[in-house]
């Protein structure tokens, strides 16, 4: 019967099986990965309902994701090949976080010199006067990214 179950009820199928053995530990390897945001935060009130007297692991590969450690844990780690960083969400947007990115493509795309990519860089960097702006990627083809650091209101 659980292959007739779409496929968010799949991602939480293992979820339920997990938590009728009434588990001190669980392991979840990114529980919301392909759930609408409904489905998210049901699942997440189901969490932080049967989160007492129990540790929780999860796992994430994105910082969009850290929704999840804010409303989830107490603690939460940045993990690179090694432990980069260990504290509150909170903390850890502010030290590695917090940035806005931007991707411009010139109209010219692939055959964009690389006069009119500076002037998009400049351009950049005087309407977010007052921010760092930084090159995130080399420019190539005509795109370029940038990225600027926000402070984190909690």
């Amino acid at each position: 019967m659980a292959a007739k179950l779409s496929g968010c009820n799949r991602r939480k199928l293992p979820l339920g099986i997990a938590l009728m053995a009434h588990p001190t530990v669980l392991l979840l390897d990114e529980p919301s990965s392909g759930m609408d945001a409904a489905s998210k935060r049901l699942m997440w009130r189901t969490l932080a309902h049967v989160a007492g007297g129990r540790s929780i692991l999860l796992t994430t590969h994105s910082m969009d994701s850290m929704e999840e450690a804010d409303v989830l844990a107490s603690r939460a780690g940045i993990l690179a090949k090694n432990l980069l960083a260990v504290g509150s969400s909170v903390r850890l947007r502010a030290g590695y976080g917090n940035f806005y990115y931007i991707q411009i493509i010139d109209v010219d795309g692939a055959l964009a010199t690389e006069g009119p990519m500076q002037r998009i860089v400049r351009w950049a960097k005087d309407t977010f006067a007052g921010h760092k702006v930084r090159v995130e990627d080399v420019m190539y083809h005509g795109q370029v990214k940038l990225a600027t650091r926000v402070k984190y209101k909690s």
